[in-house]
């Protein structure tokens, strides 16, 4: 401390005989130094742990729910990414799942939220309904599957070229098969959740996506897949 102090009294006389413009910044640098090695005794912080506070602020920040009135803004050419985040849920054994590329806007998307799927809007034809009864020729289906990496593909192999959102629609299990037929309608009471692949202030997020009262979408970001598997265990 005594060495300290004499250090320090050398530097004022130092200060005071030389012209103030001159003697200010290499003063203020050698303080800053010393404040610096004092700090770094009394309050280390390793790297590794720098970096574990960075990835945790931006983990909260993405899981953040978010209000759209369009998700026209939230949309990508997805098609052309190289890498597409993993989809962070695990496969349910009670639910079917239909993978969809749905227009940029959004409205396809509100449309299903607000009515289901229609069987009108599809070109698949039924080749063996899930409820085993007998239906027209070139009656018209609506495939869903119970295993998710197959509706993936559907969702994110689009061949287009345009903006669009992938999704995921978590129906209710109706049967195991492969590709499962539903020659009908799918009410909005056979949906479980519908996840949506959306791009928000740089970052590309797998969540559901839900209509709040006033007709707008409600984002909520997925955890990453070890903690969703343990919130969906819960």
């Amino acid at each position: 401390m005594k060495i300290f102090l004499s250090f320090l009294c050398i530097l004022l006389l130092i200060g005071g005989a030389a012209p103030r413009a001159y003697a200010q910044p290499p003063i203020k640098k050698i303080f800053q130094t010393i404040g610096q090695r004092f700090s770094k005794k009394l309050n280390p912080i390793p790297a590794q742990i720098k970096k574990v506070l960075s990835r945790k602020t931006n983990s909260a920040a993405k899981k953040s729910p978010y209000i759209f009135t369009s998700l026209e803004e939230t949309s990508a050419y997805y098609a052309r990414m190289r890498r597409v985040p993993p989809f962070p849920l695990p496969q349910q054994k009670d639910e079917l799942y239909r993978g969809m590329a749905l227009n940029a806007s959004g409205q396809e998307l509100r449309h299903i939220l607000k009515n289901g799927l229609e069987v009108s809007k599809t070109h698949s034809l039924n080749f063996s309904a899930y409820d085993g009864k007998q239906y027209p020729d070139y009656q018209k289906a609506i495939y869903a599957t119970p295993q998710l990496p197959l509706a993936l593909t559907f969702a994110l192999n689009d061949v287009r070229f345009d903006k669009h959102i992938p999704v995921i629609i978590h129906l209710k299990r109706v049967s195991d098969n492969r590709i499962t037929s539903i020659p009908h309608d799918v009410p909005v009471s056979w949906i479980r959740r519908v996840s949506a692949l959306l791009t928000i202030n740089g970052y590309t997020l797998w969540g559901e996506i839900r209509l709040t009262q006033d007709d707008k979408f409600l984002f909520i970001p997925y955890l990453p897949r070890a903690a969703a598997q343990e919130e969906l265990g819960k």
